[in-house]
């Protein structure tokens, strides 16, 4: 099952989309969840993902704008066996004429180095500080005479000592921008384009972006309503 997240003016909603669940064609609201306009929704992807998981309704795949793919996300998301699909376009843009992290081979969890560009595996790989680092050592055998030692992420400690350094969600965010460039990604992402009629018809159908109440209890059950009478009239 794959579903969108979106964000109107502070309300995350959760729908799922008509093209991959055969047994439910029509797009549904399942989740729904409010902010304060001056916080950031960014952290919200992985409780939204853990309330569908209570109910049974986890997705396999999370389609999200690019203000969800941070690596935090993506791991949370992948921890929970979710492909969270979101591009990355906000931190600081990968300097085009070094290598970059997505160079290497690594597991599937991104906390194992397996090879480098060159295919060298390393000579010890291991998690650092709680996880939140990993950090590789490289044979300066090889190290010493690869050409693209000026530019590679693999940097001199100590004579003959080779290590490459990371945070696994560093790992993951550039992955994600070498993952995103490609034909595949282009085209599996094009279905999150269709969410923006379903924001339009929540706007003219119920206004949702205006809300006549005061209070976050009560803008919640609002907001909550307007989405269940989206929901009826999708199912009429």
């Amino acid at each position: 099952m794959t579903r969108f997240i979106l964000n109107v003016q502070g309300t995350l909603l959760m729908f799922n989309t008509e093209t991959c669940v055969k047994e439910n064609p029509f797009q549904v609201i399942t989740d729904v969840l409010l902010d304060g306009a001056n916080a950031s929704d960014q952290k919200d992807v992985i409780p939204v993902i853990d309330r569908l998981q209570e109910r049974n309704h986890k997705p396999e795949e999370l389609f999200a704008d690019a203000g969800y793919g941070s690596g935090e996300n993506i791991l949370g998301a992948q921890e929970r066996d979710v492909q969270l699909t979101a591009p990355v376009t906000v931190g600081k843009a990968p300097d085009k004429d070094k290598m970059q992290l997505s160079d290497f081979d690594i597991s599937i969890d991104y906390t194992e180095v397996k090879a480098c560009i060159k295919g060298h595996a390393p000579r010890l790989c291991r998690k650092i500080k709680s996880g939140k680092m990993v950090e590789a050592f490289f044979s300066g055998e090889h190290c010493t005479e690869c050409e693209l030692l000026p530019i590679c992420q693999v940097k001199q400690r100590k004579k003959g000592q080779y290590r490459l350094r990371y945070k696994p969600k560093d790992m993951a965010v550039s992955h994600r921008r070498a993952e995103q460039e490609t034909r595949d990604f282009k085209e599996r992402y094009k279905i999150r384009s269709g969410i923006e009629a379903a924001i339009s018809e929540a706007d003219r159908l119920t206004g949702l972006k205006r809300v006549w109440t005061r209070g976050k209890d009560m803008v919640t059950i609002s907001v909550f309503m307007k989405a269940l009478a989206i929901n009826i009239k999708r199912y009429i």
